[in-house]
């Protein structure tokens, strides 16, 4: 087929699992499906039915449908210039102004969608077009649904429709009864990823369905700094239950309008990246990527890092000393997450021009100045680096002037920390039967980034392990690693079940407690989510020797 309602069909713009779109003529493209089935003639009839109910500018205006000769539906519909905020994505994290407007700018037309009574039912990035002119046009409603009832719903009884990171919970169990309120929560994910240059969830399809089922995702301010109202807007967006959500497209762009009109920051200290030029301490890591996708770029904002440049599978970025107090924890951070999926990572610490967010500097012009002369593998750290960090290493054979991660036996000597190692080890046998059973079942240890709390742990461990206790230790997860917070537990406990994680995990823990007396040491517990937290706490009041 080479022409459509007489016009010749152009080039390729894109293609799905369900249909490919064509240029036809300056101005209008053809969507055509890949083959001729009963489901696709009925997605296309209802993406005809849906465009021409709610109307351009919100979605792209409808001109034509029907069916090839061959049975193959088609649409033609206007041309919409700009791009996609998937292609915007790809670029690093939005700063709070522009998530702003891209946000308000999607309200708009999801509002509209929803006043002409439909639900889309697959809001993300590769669906929202950023015209020059600032609007954002919705694409792709073949899933759209009528609301509140559709006799007529495309979507078979039982299957699944959507896609996985931008899915609210209710769509899994039923996408047949949805309403508007799982598009905000949609727009909630696709919100957060623009501030935090990542999905609430990472991981393949199981892990991200028992997440937007039953998993809370990680804070937005821990991953970006962002005013207090569209903090608690995305959380609200990405409550579980529909009825915790916005009860509308408009309230919820209300909500934004109120921020961009206050532009009000959360409460604390600014950042010295709110200076509009500074000298300052960067971090810096340069990496050489397994693949280049947008889960893989994704990593670097998720641990707050600026990318400087970047040239096909090679990164270079940095983590602000202005920015965090530790940024060569953020750094090494990152740098373990990208090794574990196959990267290879040197880190290098500089004092450079930061100006607007951007990297300026010799080190960023030339890095091969300072990156090792021959390939290497893991994790390198430059000698000035390695001089500041807390992190045992130990010169690198093969790479003069850098040095490697020490291994977990390496570790630093503890000094002045016996007195506590000692009020510690004793409360802990006392919670463990030892003395008297009943006695405190949990303490937290508080300090700042760097003061050994991770070697203290280490130390406190290895005494129990003494006393003939069985002890885990485990490092939480970190936001962007696709884990739950309880995989700190290991084989400890089996994956919850049910809905009530915390019953599930405090249970699970006092089981193995009854078999011999458990010591759990959890390191980076700031990182945890609430249900970790409170099954701990829950775990140690049934009275076991936990």
């Amino acid at each position: 087929m080479e022409s459509l309602l007489g016009v010749p069909l152009g080039e390729v713009l894109g293609a799905g699992g369900f249909a490919t779109v064509w240029t036809l003529g300056a101005d209008r493209v053809a969507k055509i499906s890949h083959v001729a089935h009963d489901l696709n003639l009925a997605r296309v009839a209802r993406e005809a039915e849906a465009l021409a109910a709610i109307g351009a500018p919100a979605v792209p205006a409808v001109h034509a449908s029907g069916v090839l000769d061959d049975g193959r539906a088609w649409l033609v519909l206007d041309r919409v210039a700009g791009t996609t905020v998937a292609n915007r994505m790809a670029e690093g994290r939005s700063d709070v102004a522009e998530a702003t407007r891209l946000g308000i700018a999607t309200l708009e037309s999801l509002a509209s969608i929803h006043a002409a009574g439909f639900v889309h039912r697959d809001l993300k990035p590769d669906n929202l077009v950023l015209t020059p002119d600032g609007r954002i046009v919705i694409l792709d409603l073949g899933l759209a649904r009528r609301v509140p009832r559709d006799p007529n719903d495309p979507t078979r009884a039982g299957v699944q429709v959507g896609s996985l990171e931008y899915m609210p919970p209710e769509q899994f169990a039923d996408a047949a009864s949805v309403d508007e309120r799982s598009d905000l929560y949609a727009f909630g994910c696709v919100l957060f990823e623009l501030l935090a240059g990542r999905p609430p969830f990472l991981g393949d399809a199981a892990t991200l369905e028992r997440a937007h089922m039953a998993l809370r995702p990680p804070r937005l301010d821990s991953l970006a700094e962002v005013p207090v109202l569209i903090d608690q807007l995305v959380h609200d967006c990405l409550a579980k239950e529909p009825s915790r959500r916005p009860g509308s497209a408009s309230r919820a762009r209300a909500v934004l309008a109120q921020t961009r009109d206050a532009v009000a920051l959360r409460a604390g200290t600014h950042p010295i990246s709110l200076v509009r030029e500074s000298q300052q301490p960067v971090v810096l890591l340069y990496a050489e990527l397994p693949r280049v996708d947008r889960a893989l770029l994704g990593r670097f904002a998720a641990h707050r890092l600026v990318i400087a440049s970047q040239r096909g599978r090679r990164v270079l970025a940095g983590a602000l000393g202005g920015e965090s107090t530790d940024p060569a924890a953020l750094a090494l951070a990152a740098a373990h997450d990208l090794v574990a999926a196959g990267s290879r990572v040197v880190l290098h610490l500089e004092g450079l021009r930061v100006a607007q967010g951007v990297l300026h500097g010799e080190a960023i012009d030339k890095p091969e100045t300072w990156l090792p002369a021959s390939p290497w593998t893991g994790v390198l750290v430059s000698r000035a680096l390695a001089a500041v960090i807390q992190a045992p290493t130990r010169d690198a054979a093969d790479h003069p002037g850098f040095c490697v991660l020490a291994a977990e036996a390496e570790r630093a000597v503890l000094i002045g920390r016996e007195a506590l190692l000692e009020d510690l080890a004793s409360d802990a046998v006392v919670a463990l039967g030892g003395v008297r059973p009943g006695g405190p079942g949990i303490a937290v240890l508080v300090g700042e980034p760097g003061v050994g709390k991770t070697a203290f742990g280490e130390e406190l461990a290895r005494r129990l392990s003494a006393l003939g206790v069985r002890v885990h230790v485990g490092t939480v997860p970190l936001p962007g690693t696709g884990k739950p917070s309880y995989a700190v537990l290991g084989d400890l406990v089996a994956a919850p079940r049910s809905a009530s994680l915390v019953r599930d995990l405090g249970d699970g823990l006092r089981a193995a407690a009854r078999v011999a007396p458990l010591a759990v040491i959890v390191d980076d517990l700031h990182l945890a989510d609430h249900d970790l937290i409170d099954a701990l706490e829950y775990a140690t009041l049934g009275g076991e020797p936990l």
